[in-house]
């Protein structure tokens, strides 16, 4: 996983669909936990890129080990030696990726936690696949092929995506700068002399409780010291 295992409790969505996968937070690896850098440097790192088309400015020295690219985003064309499957607009790289296990190797599917990860994240991307600006005639046709849930714990499709998305809306337990990191984005100007972080968070400066300088700066002195 593309992210520091501090990060993961972030994402309580992904721990919610590994645990109904029957899968743990300890099966994954994160990639602080493996010298890749190292194995960049050595020739040794073969990467796929799945739901993105670019590293992020932070990991530029992997980009000759791109080999592989799974997406649903529009191209910025690089990493031109890389295979690449990529398909503007789809609403769902799982669906993506779902076509080309069915095309290579439809036997994985009878893995039950393959299966149901696969349409929990099809199900979130899509908004139930009744989202008209980001479900496509693939994401309806893959998620068709997907078996039924045949768990005790969610009674059907729109159970699953309701208990993913109230997951992916909890918070707590986060602290402001958790909840900014959440979904940071880091990018580069176009001379890429600077590197600059973009975080989206949809509440107001009162409400996260930020509401005299002393706090602000205290915030401030965590996010920089948990992003750098």
């Amino acid at each position: 996983m593309n992210v520091p295992r501090a990060e993961a409790g972030f994402r309580k969505d992904n721990l919610l669909a590994l645990e109904l996968a029957g899968l743990s937070n300890h099966d994954i690896i994160y990639v602080d936990e493996i010298p890749i850098n190292d194995w960049a440097k050595n020739g040794c790192l073969k990467l796929v890129l799945c739901d993105h088309n670019e590293l992020s400015p932070r990991q530029v020295n992997w980009s000759e080990s791109v080999k592989q690219i799974y997406d649903h985003h529009r191209d910025v064309g690089k990493y031109a030696d890389a295979e690449r499957c990529i398909r503007f607009p789809t609403g769902s790289c799982s669906s993506i990726v779902l076509q080309q296990i069915l095309e290579s190797s439809p036997e994985l599917l009878k893995d039950s936690s393959l299966s149901l990860l696969l349409k929990a994240s099809i199900l979130v991307d899509t908004s139930m696949l009744e989202d008209e600006y980001k479900t496509t005639e693939l994401d309806i046709e893959m998620h068709s092929k997907l078996p039924p849930i045949k768990l005790t714990s969610v009674k059907s499709d729109r159970d699953l995506f309701k208990q993913l998305r109230k997951a992916q809306k909890d918070t707590t337990g986060l602290s402001i700068a958790d909840i900014v990191r959440k979904d940071l984005k880091y990018a580069t100007d176009l001379s890429n002399d600077c590197l600059f972080a973009v975080a989206s968070v949809k509440s107001t400066l009162a409400d996260l409780g930020l509401t005299s300088n002393t706090e602000n700066e205290a915030f401030m002195k965590q996010l920089s010291e948990t992003t750098s």
